[in-house]
């Protein structure tokens, strides 16, 4: 498989977020983050067009939060 190389413009927040995201995970580089987030972005599309729910519970079970990614405003990146 061959790479493709790709130039991103990102305020300097979101790069902030990208490279905490980074070593919050221990990824030796953006691309690996990116390629991450890609890949959970597609599964909960995926999700989202079967009409199904994404929700974060805890380890006991409560419902913490419901997450609604593809709604008509999303938030900035």
């Amino acid at each position: 498989m061959s790479n493709r190389v790709l130039q991103l413009s990102l305020p300097q927040q979101s790069f902030d977020r990208l490279e905490g995201l980074r070593q919050s995970i221990s990824a030796p580089d953006h691309a690996s983050v990116i390629g991450a987030a890609l890949r959970l972005y597609e599964a909960l599309a995926c999700e989202a067009a079967s009409g199904n729910e994404v929700i974060v519970r805890s380890k006991e079970g409560d419902r913490l939060v419901e997450y609604r990614v593809f709604e008509d405003d999303p938030q900035p990146f």
